[in-house]
């Protein structure tokens, strides 16, 4: 919590805020559970990679989107990155960021993160953010089928993706 760790931003808390989430973890953990899910959830990333699979088995994707895809799901990008316009985080919409940054502000942004802010440093190198461009690009002319596909699930019963805790995503 304090250094971060890979995703993981580092959250700058004093003793007594550290002490505090110590002891509510503690007793979170005891109980053996985690937050009761509301209704039946198909977690962000398995809906993404139904998506993408049922892509590559209709038609080509081409190798440098399928190797951007893997470091995208790696990374967990979809984490904050949903393709709904509700991300808890305020991170721009997946499906959009190909058309809405500049190339080289994302090359920038997947090697070096943006600090202070919970866009961690990936460390990528100028290759694999050209594959991950590569899909970005590909998701960018199926983004919106793949927002539809969100907004359904968001709409469905009494369920919204924004209502659930950080911990239910997958």
């Amino acid at each position: 919590l304090t250094d971060g760790s890979g995703q993981m931003p580092a959250f700058h808390l004093d003793a007594q805020q550290r002490t505090a989430l110590a002891a509510f973890l503690t007793e979170l953990d005891a109980t053996g559970i985690s937050q009761p899910r509301l209704g039946e959830v198909v977690p962000p990333t398995e809906l993404f990679a139904q998506f993408v699979e049922a892509a590559r088995s209709t038609e080509d994707l081409p190798d440098e989107a399928a190797r951007g895809w893997q470091i995208v799901r790696d990374q967990s990008c979809i984490g904050c990155h949903l393709p709904n316009l509700q991300s808890l985080h305020l991170a721009t919409d997946l499906t959009l960021i190909a058309s809405g940054v500049e190339h080289a502000r994302l090359f920038e942004v997947l090697r070096d993160g943006i600090p202070g802010k919970a866009m961690p440093r990936l460390a990528l190198h100028a290759k694999d953010s050209a594959d991950v461009l590569a899909f970005l690009q590909w998701l960018a002319a199926r983004g919106p089928e793949l927002r539809g596909r969100f907004e359904h699930l968001a709409t469905s019963g009494e369920l919204t993706l924004s209502g659930l805790p950080w911990y239910e995503y997958e």
